[in-house]
């Protein structure tokens, strides 16, 4: 039982020594019988150590760690906690934490807002899946695509490179949303044109100036009046000349990418040199080797490749011009076309490694290749490749009038490579269809997605049903047969489609990474879908509430608060 006193404490009243913390109670509210207490813990940074005194360990004066307890006729009070702006960083931004929100007059999440999000109201935040680290000049260039809301990431990464003068990279974004005038931070990013790297395809080159020496490629020309010669180098800083003590050196991005590879190499040149001629000759001298060990390896490697033209241009003979798909620029890789009995054209791909190839098929079955180096053409295999097309035709037939027949959820874009389908059966009712390619019209192995009130009178119609399945019928009449329905079309359902299309409702969207919401809270009264790596991630962020058996987590519907669970999902 916590009992809190009903006028608050004032932190700035309690003696240095005892400043351990100070304990607020931000909101409440029932949970099961019992009253659920979120507690703030503000802990004071006015340490009575001197040294600590002088370098905080963190900027605010408390800083917010939260945590959830349970407890039994808890006292509540509301007050205010004294919050330290005092900038110790030395810079002049102080952080914050802004949320954007836009609201559409048709969206589920803006209704709720509209409705219960008013002032005063308690909200839990939960951070991104995921998570991308930045690393100034990783890349020459660096395009930012987005839309609508989704601007609001890429504003921070491209806030984050110009902002660093350091940064050489080039930003270019790709913004689209409904009108001009829906453009969100749109003032923001017309400031971000006074920056060179929004504007210019390249950093524009430094000012040279007594102190500042610039390097340029062959044939370059450095004063004092101006700069001839590309490409630039980079520049050099002498704080203290005509003296090279202090010397810095800065490449540009270009000599960068030359000497990626060059362990040290800036230290190399900032050692053993008496004066700035001594410098230029050096880097000069460094870059000259580094590009002729470059060209010499590239020129070992060049007549390994070259003896295979003959060998490569002999087997395409062999099996015909005509049938040559289409191959690189040195013979290392081609595809190879042909057209079975139904007239369906398929692409072998063959790459050469090592004078050794690798075939790469859009069969559902790895095609049985042994590749014998003496003996072994690429014409045989091509006719193997030829031979097993026509083993799976029944298995093409079968998929093609399952996909006409049926409304395919996944995958998206069918290949031939493809051995399932997850096809609509009812409103939040979806199958997923495991064929055999080798027996592609016996019952199939099939898994039901959906509630548990859902599926169960689909899930009992075909265990009593099993015997009307019949070999000789394409799949979706034995599915309409067993469950005695006609399966929807999605062409044909016109307006009605929103009752059949899941979306996610921990992301909100259809497709996560190509696959549809295959998760359904059991809760008849709920009945809301998740991805597999929504629902686990969020159940794996709730330490408190979630427990884990195996590789699978227990946990609570984000909707109804009944209980659901979840394996992790394939990877």
């Amino acid at each position: 039982m916590f009992v809190f006193q009903a006028e608050p404490p004032q932190p700035s009243k309690i003696p240095v020594a005892d400043a351990v913390g100070v304990t607020v109670v931000l909101l409440t509210c029932s949970y099961r019988g019992q009253e659920f207490i979120r507690v703030g813990y503000y802990v004071n940074n006015e340490y009575g150590d001197a040294e600590l005194k002088e370098n905080p360990p963190a900027v605010p004066q408390f800083d917010k760690l939260m945590r959830n307890i349970l407890a039994t006729n808890p006292r509540v009070t509301r007050f205010k906690v004294d919050w330290d702006d005092t900038n110790k960083s030395g810079t002049t931004k102080v952080t914050t934490f802004s949320i954007l929100i836009k609201l559409y007059d048709d969206g589920m999440m803006s209704n709720i807002i509209r409705k219960k999000w008013l002032a005063g109201y308690a909200v839990d935040w939960r951070g991104p899946i995921g998570e991308y680290n930045y690393q100034p000049n990783s890349y020459r260039n660096v395009l930012l695509i987005a839309a609508g809301t989704g601007i609001t990431p890429v504003y921070q990464i491209a806030r984050m490179i110009i902002d660093n003068p350091e940064d050489e990279t080039r930003v270019v974004l790709l913004y689209s949303c409904r009108t001009y005038a829906d453009i969100i931070f749109r003032d923001k990013f017309h400031q971000l044109q006074d920056y060179w790297n929004f504007k210019e395809p390249r950093k524009p080159r430094p000012t040279p100036n007594v102190d500042r020496i610039l390097f340029f490629g062959a044939n370059g020309v450095v004063d004092y009046h101006g700069v001839k010669g590309v490409p630039w180098w980079g520049t050099s800083v002498f704080p203290n000349y005509p003296s090279h003590e202090g010397c810095t050196i800065n490449l540009s991005y270009d000599l960068k990418c030359v000497i990626r590879n060059e362990k040290g190499f800036e230290e190399k040149i900032l050692q053993g040199f008496n004066s700035v001629e001594e410098l230029i000759d050096k880097l000069g001298n460094l870059i000259k080797d580094h590009h002729k060990r470059n060209l010499l390896c590239s020129n070992t490697e060049k007549p390994s490749v070259a003896t295979n033209y003959s060998k490569v241009l002999a087997e395409i003979d062999a099996i015909g011009w005509e049938k040559l798909s289409s191959v690189n620029h040195d013979f290392t890789e081609l595809k190879l076309k042909m057209y079975d009995s139904l007239n369906h054209q398929h692409i072998l791909n063959v790459k050469f490694n090592n004078n050794v190839p690798e075939f790469f098929t859009e069969y559902p079955r790895n095609v049985n290749i042994e590749w014998q180096e003496d003996t072994s053409t690429l014409s045989e295999m091509y006719s193997l490749f030829c031979q097993e097309a026509e083993h799976y035709q029944d298995f093409w037939k079968a998929m093609e009038e399952l996909d006409a027949g049926c409304w395919v959820l996944e995958p998206e874009n069918p290949s031939r490579r493809d051995t399932y389908r997850k096809i609509s059966i009812a409103p939040n009712v979806s199958l997923k269809i495991e064929v055999d390619p080798n027996h592609p019209y016996v019952f199939p192995s099939i898994t039901w997605l959906g509630s548990e009130t859902a599926v169960s009178k689909f899930r009992e119609k075909i265990l009593d049903r099993i015997e009307v399945w019949d070999n000789d019928l394409p799949i979706n009449t034995n599915l309409e047969r067993l469950l005695e329905i006609s399966l929807p079309l999605k062409q044909t359902l016109d307006m009605g489609t929103e009752n059949y299309e899941v979306t996610c409702c921990i992301c909100y969207s259809e497709r996560l990474n190509g696959e549809v919401p295959s998760r359904t809270c059991d809760n008849p009264n709920c009945g809301q879908s998740f991805h597999i790596f929504c629902l686990y991630e969020w159940l794996r962020s709730l330490i408190q509430t979630t427990r884990k058996q195996g590789n699978k987590v227990f946990g609570e519907c984000p909707y109804c608060e009944q209980p659901i669970s979840c394996n992790p999902p394939a990877s």
